[in-house]
């Protein structure tokens, strides 16, 4: 998901979602915000939720609609081992291709 105008604005925001089913059966939601200027980043955040109403290999937006209602209202926050565990995952094997959308990979 891109912010900000596509062809002559020096500012955009990048938005990238990542989806991990955990051991113990929850679902965490990790977003990205990339913001570049000129071309560069500028700044970047990563930031985690529980999410109990996306379905793997459903589209992005079907869920999108979802969460901005009541249903992942009050799940709370991942633990902060859990956060640093997602993170982690996602720094070394995701960050790099992440303007490259992918399939569900089952990892053991």
């Amino acid at each position: 998901m891109v912010g900000g105008e596509e062809d002559d604005s020096k500012i955009k925001d990048k938005f990238y979602w990542s989806f991990f089913e955990l051991s113990n059966g929850k679902i965490i939601s990790l977003n990205n915000n990339v913001n570049y200027k000129l071309d560069k980043i500028n700044h970047l955040d990563i930031g985690c939720h529980y999410t109990e109403c996306y379905i793997f290999g459903e589209d992005f937006f079907n869920w999108w609609d979802k969460t901005m209602g009541d249903q992942d209202k009050g799940l709370g926050y991942p633990t902060d081992e859990e956060e640093e565990l997602t993170i982690k995952f996602y720094k070394k094997n995701i960050e790099s291709n992440r303007e490259i959308k992918s399939d569900i990979i089952l990892l053991k």
